[in-house]
């Protein structure tokens, strides 16, 4: 029996991330206000976000790394698919069309063995050249939100 996953915007939210963190301390709030926040920030430097979101189990699966290549794509798939994907014959991936979201990232990366199996596993598409199925997530997992480290960011 042919098993069939479909995963909406996998990694192709990869998001960059830039690591900010405050100068100086919020004020605590008083009774029925709000915390008092300096605008100033200091820049710690920047991360990528991978999220892959399977619509039927309503799950979502996240990475961060520190670099936007692919490599990082491709190590994502491979977890992403023997940790929580081994039984699954196909997967219907959608995703942004990113340079780094191809089957070559998978053959420049890994075994070529492990590669194919992949790609057997794998039906790629792609949402619009100008449109992106990340503004839901954006919404989602807060876009404004500020993380002072890659371990802030992974709480």
């Amino acid at each position: 029996m042919c098993q069939e996953s479909v995963l909406n915007g996998t990694p192709s939210r990869e998001r960059p991330c830039q690591l900010l963190d405050e100068v100086l301390t919020p004020i605590p709030p008083k009774p029925n206000c709000t915390k008092k926040e300096h605008q100033e920030y200091i820049r710690k430097g920047v991360c990528n976000v991978l999220l892959a979101y399977d619509i039927d189990a309503g799950k979502r699966y996240l990475m961060v790394t520190k670099t936007k290549n692919k490599a990082d794509y491709a190590h994502f798939m491979k977890w992403l698919i023997s940790t929580h994907y081994p039984n699954s014959d196909k997967i219907k991936l959608v995703q942004d069309n990113y340079n780094t979201h191809s089957y070559g990232s998978f053959y420049e990366n890994l075994p070529v063995e492990e590669a194919r199996q992949i790609k057997k596993k794998l039906e790629f598409h792609y949402t619009p050249k100008h449109g992106s199925c990340g503004a839901a997530r954006a919404v989602k997992y807060g876009r404004n939100r500020v993380f002072g480290s890659l371990k802030t960011m992974l709480r």
